[in-house]
């Protein structure tokens, strides 16, 4: 057998014995529309959840708000970028509700301007997936039927009006929620 020929099978048997990727560990997600009371009254609003499963992937929610500029009385800028003041402060409370599961959790949002939505501030809560932790016990409770969300937004200034937002989750919904995140969860 010439040495060209010992190379290409050498080539395909390796490559038959090694692992192909696959994409168990892709990013799910799930996109719901509510309503957000602002100081310049009722917003639609859009409610981005997501699981990354891979080794150093995240859970996370995600918060729009369509035309930031033009809520006057809540100030989105102490919120954008990675050195943001309000970044580091609990201005975030989220209550989920789902049958006789209720759950409150304060966080620090990060935010930013939608690339997606022309106008839009994204406000944003994640962590490590596979650890237990605050989003992961508000993600639980959204998985289940009937479940509901509040997530009302503290300004870093004081005098302004907070951002309310709500979202109700029907069952069909919360069923595709557990499907999304069941990879992200901690193991019971």
């Amino acid at each position: 057998m010439p040495l060209r020929s010992i190379s290409l099978a050498l080539l395909s048997t390796l490559c038959v014995m090694l692992p192909l990727p696959t994409h168990a560990d892709a990013l799910k997600s799930v996109h719901l529309s509510g309503n957000a009371t602002t100081p310049v009254g009722e917003r639609p609003a859009q409610l981005y959840l997501y699981c990354q499963p891979d080794k150093n992937g995240t859970i996370g929610l995600e918060l729009t708000l369509r035309d930031a500029d033009g809520i006057k009385g809540f100030d989105f800028a102490p919120f954008e970028g990675p050195d943001a003041p309000a970044a580091t402060k609990a201005l975030s409370h989220l209550h989920a509700s789902a049958g006789s599961d209720d759950i409150d959790a304060q966080m620090a949002a990060s935010g930013w301007y939608s690339a997606e939505i022309t106008g839009g501030f994204v406000f944003g809560l994640n962590q490590i997936t596979g650890k237990p932790g605050k989003l992961v016990d508000i993600v639980r409770v959204l998985s289940k039927p009937n479940s509901r969300l509040s997530w009302k937004q503290q300004s870093y200034v004081e005098t302004d009006v907070p951002l309310d937002a709500r979202f109700s989750i029907a069952d069909a919904t919360a069923q595709h929620i557990r499907e999304t995140v069941a990879a992200c969860l901690p193991a019971h």
